[in-house]
């Protein structure tokens, strides 16, 4: 999964605990949504991350917490290389994440 995505100019980074991904919302508006969860000394309302690998929701792991898709919607998203070094890769409207 991305480390960051851009979306209309403004740049998100996990690793900021503030950190917020734009979702295509049920009547096709956009809202910003907190990424992952964050230990903060409390009770996690979710596991402890920023992803859900496909096949865990699939075996069940992620159960209950009531997964549903969502469509998160950027014009780039950034990943990392083996050296750590970031890059930033353009989407182009059919594509999704």
């Amino acid at each position: 999964m991305c480390g960051g995505i851009e979306y209309q100019g403004d740049k998100v980074y996990f690793p900021n605990p503030e950190a917020r991904l734009t979702v295509r919302t049920r009547n096709g508006g956009i809202t910003w949504v907190p990424w992952g969860e964050r230990s903060k000394g409390g009770k996690l309302v979710f596991p402890n991350g920023g992803w859900a690998r496909l096949d865990s929701i699939y075996a069940g792991k992620w159960k209950p917490w009531h997964p549903r898709p969502a469509q998160i919607i950027c014009d780039r998203f950034m990943e990392k290389d083996a050296e750590g070094v970031s890059h930033w890769f353009d989407l182009e409207a059919h594509m999704i994440i």
